[in-house]
Formats: structure tokens, sequence, C-alpha cells
């Protein structure tokens, strides 16, 4: 007597999945389908094939080097950090190797690099459309070699073959070094079987999808770009059940989490999640129970009442749990039918481009037709010029929100790359609200528009005059006077206070003046120029990697220099050495956290273990620190009991420590 599964969340679900999965479901309605971190996708019609790597666009090119951008139209949108806010020289290597369980290389694997999320920091939505910087296809001797990455920057890695199980390998920080990665081992994988079957038992021919559970990453694209890479990762597999209702999914990894959904014309789309292989395991066969499907329709007009056609609709079900979610597009009248959904009640979000969100909430199924109505976008337009009148031909928009009982400015992570001779610009499809504008501008000091507040309309009449700012010099030195290089000085407003330590959740004191940022690196003999830095009473904030930072009050005058002079910097303690795993197998893609309660005040920062299970921090300040090691990248926020060190830090020292992870 086999045990089977039927169409639903198993009760000895993980706890975390199952709040992820909920979580993702509520972002549907409130951040939008194109920012949720755990959409699934809906059942469209695409070819039923393996998931193979696709020669034309992985080539591998050993001189590859990063692709400059695009040439940028008059007016081009980005999410690119301002660009002040570097992560590092470029130039990191990092070496690996795929092989199989016998040890044996594995040839013409693909090996895909992104960078990782942090908790606390801004999302960075991972490009449909693989950067080819990022993506690597193993040679004969299963080798790859990734180079000239960004330094500091933290990534995941994923390694596809179409013999194998897919699988994430351990993550790692790009360091000004070429980095050797444990062998990636890549599983024959085992098999998922099932039945698809309707509610009487009958055997019903579906379309079957396993879709790999990532919810760490952000992504951009539209859903079938989406889905393509998929496909392209592995980390979508497509099949259609046969006549006995019966399907099979080879090459799944242990470990993985996954998802099976089954969809046929006229049926209840069934899903059953969380599916794991679990090593060394057979999984029993699932049953996928098909009911009578159900339909949500409606409409998606504007405030004036035009039928809006090419919307997004998303349906996402509240009621009764597990969470399920699809989409579809609206006609060009504006209609739109959802089809294939399980009985229950739904929250519909709707979108198109230069409108904002519409939403409509619990809808049931098999109702009248749902209207949701958008509305219209505003935006902004003005003139950009230099002290003297002259427009600028070229400058850097970035939109900052206004934000209620502060002054302090909410990034919103638009930018616009204008060119224009007349110094002119537009801005549409904005959301409403309250904001600025921050205006860059080569050869000029940053500077702040007036405030302005969209509605429907284009704000017009919103023009800024750049100012030259003022030039500060200075020259760095250690405790031994001698010239200390590599420490970057940035000028801030009088209120300007640095966060002490990093905090549990990653959060900025900012800047309260909402002085834009201006800064420079010391060179070879300790000497540095900031040019360009606003005018008037600051704070010069100097930070070394190694040394204790410094806050100094400066008068930047407009269009003179500032004389900052000699300024020494003291060298902070260091903590350094090697994690290892219960079994003395180096922690490679772990986690050291380093937290110091000092009064009120709470420092914590941590460093993801690096191939060979090493770490560092450097420019401590003196105190007692507690310690641990956690063999995943996601370390929980507070110690466990037992595998915790705690170690007295002096400023100019080093001290190193070996820590063991309690964790299995």
């Amino acid at each position: 007597m086999r045990n089977s599964r039927t169409g639903k969340v198993q009760g000895l679900a993980l706890v975390v999945v199952a709040v992820a999965v909920l979580a993702a479901g509520a972002a549907i309605l409130f951040l939008g389908p194109g920012s949720d971190p755990g959409y699934m996708p809906p059942m469209e019609d695409l070819p039923i094939v393996s998931a193979q790597p696709d020669p034309a666009h992985l080539n591998q090119d050993p001189g590859l080097a990063r692709n400059d951008p695009p040439q940028q139209p008059t007016r081009a949108e980005t999410t690119a950090p301002e660009p002040d806010r570097a992560v590092g020289p470029v130039g990191a290597s990092v070496l690996g190797k795929v092989i199989d369980e016998s040890g044996r290389p594995i040839p013409g694997a693909l090996v895909w690099i992104s960078e990782r999320w942090q908790f606390g920091a801004a999302p960075t939505a991972q490009p449909a459309n693989e950067d080819p910087l990022y993506k690597r296809i193993t040679g004969a001797d299963g080798v790859f070699l990734f180079d000239r990455l960004p330094a500091g920057m933290e990534m995941n890695l994923w390694a596809f073959h179409a013999n194998y199980a897919p699988r994430l390998g351990s993550p790692f920080s790009a360091r000004d070094e070429v980095q050797e990665l444990p062998p990636l081992v890549l599983e024959a994988g085992a098999s998922i079987t099932g039945v698809t079957q309707d509610t009487g038992g009958n055997p019903l021919t579906a379309r079957v999808e396993l879709i790999y559970q990532d919810t760490g990453n952000f992504r951009a694209g539209t859903l079938a770009e989406q889905r393509e890479q998929d496909l392209r990762l592995g980390r979508l597999k497509v099949v259609e059940s046969d006549f006995n209702g019966q399907f099979t999914f080879r090459t799944v990894g242990s470990g993985s989490i996954w998802a099976l959904r089954a969809s046929a014309e006229g049926y209840a789309t069934a899903e059953i999640m969380p599916v794991m292989i679990q090593a060394g395991k057979s999984a029993d066969p699932y049953e996928l129970v098909l009911d009578t499907e159900h339909v949500i329709a409606g409409v998606v007009f504007n405030d004036e009442r035009q039928p809006i056609g090419g919307a997004q609709v998303t349906a996402s079900r509240t009621q009764p749990r597990p969470v399920f979610t699809t989409q579809g597009v609206s006609d060009a009248d504006g209609s739109f039918t959802l089809r294939g959904l399980p009985n229950g009640i739904y929250g519909l979000a709707a979108v198109a481009e230069g409108y904002a969100y519409g939403k409509a909430q619990r809808v049931e199924v098999d109702s009248a037709p749902i209207e949701v109505m958008l509305g219209r976008k505003g935006g902004v337009s003005g003139r950009v010029t230099t002290s003297n009148g002259t427009p600028l031909a070229s400058f850097r928009l970035e939109l900052m929100r206004t934000r209620r009982n502060t002054a302090q400015y909410g990034d919103t992570g638009l930018s616009w790359e204008i060119a224009d001779p007349d110094g002119n610009f537009r801005i549409e499809s904005l959301d409403a609200g309250t904001y600025v504008l921050l205006v860059r501008a080569a050869g000029n000091c940053s500077t702040y528009s007036p405030g302005f507040q969209v509605g429907r309309d284009v704000v017009l009449g919103i023009d800024v005059q750049m100012k030259s700012g003022g030039r500060v010099v200075g020259i760095v030195r250690g405790a031994d006077g001698q010239p200390l290089a590599g420490a970057t000085i940035s000028v801030h407003g009088s209120q300007y206070q640095p966060s002490v330590g990093t905090g549990f959740f990653g959060v900025s004191n900012g800047d309260p003046d909402n002085v834009p940022s201006s800064s420079a690196m010391s060179g070879k003999d300790g000497r540095f120029v900031v040019d360009h830095a606003t005018p008037g009473p600051m704070r010069l904030y100097v930070e070394h990697p190694t040394h204790l930072a410094e806050l100094l009050p400066i008068t930047v005058n407009e269009g003179s220099t500032s004389e900052a002079g000699e300024i020494r910097l003291y060298a902070g303690g260091s903590v350094f050495g090697t994690a290892t795993d219960q079994h003395g197998k180096a922690l490679s893609g772990g986690t050291v956290s380093l937290t110091r309660q000092d009064g009120d005040s709470l420092f914590h920062t941590s460093a993801l273990l690096d191939a060979r299970g090493s770490f560092r921090f450097d420019g401590l300040r003196a105190g007692t620190y507690e310690l641990f090691a956690f063999p995943s990248v996601d370390a929980p926020w507070f110690p466990p009991e037992d595998g915790v060190q705690k170690i007295y830090v002096t400023e100019g020292k080093e001290q190193k420590v070996d820590l063991r992870s309690q964790t299995p």
C-alpha cells in the first residue's frame, strides 16, 4: 500500500517555507508582481521542453569584460547606485570546479552568479537576461573562472547541467585576489513521480510544472522573460502527464525546495508546496487533484472610465489557505478573465504603464465582473542651468521623497540620465506624493530642486540652478605620522552622526541636513581633494578599513578652497581566524557574526566566510565582543546558546580566533 500525497500543502511542511510563501502572496497585493520575491508564475502556453543551456547565449569568452551600457535615449530610467557609492575596485576573481558524485569533472555545465540580497539593504532586481559577465560554461576539466568582478560584492552561485540536478552553490564574497571555491558537486538526482486526476479519481492529462522556490531575490523582467530564464537554468521543469495521468520529473536534487503545479482546460489549477527530496530517500508519488475551475472576470479602466488594455492583473487567494497566485493581461477593451482558479476569496491588483496600482479586495470567484480603476500617474518638468544661467546639456536626476514628520528625504531608487542641449527635462509616470529632485552634473555641486507635489498632472517649472560648490583639501596620516592611503573622506551636514556599527537591521542614520554626498579617497601620499562640496558649516567624516573613524567640523566656502589640515587616524583592533563545522571541515559560505553591547547601543556586523572558511574584522574599537559561526549565509539575529566565544579587542592589535559551529 502506497502513501499518496494530495494537492494540498503537507502538514509537515517547514514553518519557514510556509511563512515565506504567505509573505510572498501578500506582497503581490502591496508590492506588485514585478517586485514580489516569491511570485509563482501562471500557466502560460510555453513549449514543453527539457531545460537545456542555450549555446547561442552561453558561449564563454575568456577575455570577457563587463559590457558598456547601451547608448541612452534622451531620458532613460535607471536604478543604478549614485556615482560615488562605489562597491570597491573591479578585479576580483573566483575559480571553481563542477564535479559529479564520483569526483569526475562535468564539462558544459552552466554556472551563473548573481548579487545576493541582504536584509536591511535596498533590494536589487536580478536581471531576466543574464549579464555575460556573470555566467560561464565549464570546460573539459569542469573548471570555471569569473574575473573582473566588483570587489566586496556578495554573490550567489547556481550550477546547471541537463544530465544532473541543478544546485545552489555556496555564496561567496568577491575579493581582490583569486579565490578558489570548494568543488561544486552535482547529483544525478532523484525522480519525482505522481498522477493528475479529477475529483472522481479519474486520470487526467494535464500540464505539470516543477518550480524552484527562490524567495531570496527580487527579479526584473517580464513574466515571460523570468520563465525563460528559469527554463534555461533548470529552475522550471515542464512535462505533460500521460493518458493514465502519470508524470515523472528526473534529476531533482535533494534539499532543494520546489512547488508542483498542474493545469488542464476546464479545471482548477492544483498545487503542492513545498516539495523536497531528502538525501538517500525516495519521494512517494504525489497526487494532484484538479477540481472544477472557477473564474474571476472584470475590466480595467482609468479614472475617466476609459478602458486600459495591456494591464497586468494579479489574483492572490487569501481564503482559504494555502495562498494561490496567478496573473493575466487585459484585452484592448480593458476586459480580463482569470481561469483555472481554485475556489476561494482573492485579492486583485492591476497595473499598467503610466498608471498607479489599482486593487480590489475580497473578490469571490464566479461573481459578477469586477471593475478595477487605475489612477493616472503624474510627472514633473523643468530646466537645469549653471549659476550664470547657461543650460546644462547633460545631468542626472534622482527622485527623493519627502517623509511625514521628518525633514530627512527618502530615496525612491529612481534616477534618470538626461541629455538635452537646452537643459530641459520631463519625467512622467510618477506615483502621487511629495518629492524633491537631486541634480548631479560634472563640474558642479549636487543641488536639490524646490519641493513639488505630484498628482495626476505633470508639475511644470521645477527649475534648478547649479552651483560650483567648494573644495576641501587635507592629508591623512596614521598614528606614526606616516601618510595613510585608502581613507575615504566625505562631506556631510552639521548634524550628521555616523551609525555606530551596523545594527541588526542594517539601518543607517542618514544625514538630517540632506546634504548631497561628495567624497574622495586619500592617495599614496595621504593627500585628498573633495571637489564641488556643498557650501556651509559641514562635518568631515574620515574612515579607513583598518583604522578608527574621525568626525571633524569644517566650513566649506563657495568657489574657494577649505583646508582640513592634517588628520590623524589611529589603528583599530582586528579579529581574524577560521570557522569549521562540527566535523572540522571549513565552513565555506557560512557566516561569522560579531556583536558588542555598549551601554544602550548595540554594535553588530557579520562576514561571509570565504572558500577556506576564513574571516577578518578590522577597525574595531576596544571592548568585549561575542563571535559565533553559522553554516548558513542567513545567520540568526541572536547567538545560539552554545558556540559563542567572547573576546576582548584592543585597539591597534590583532587577535586570532578559531570558531567551530555547533549548528548541524
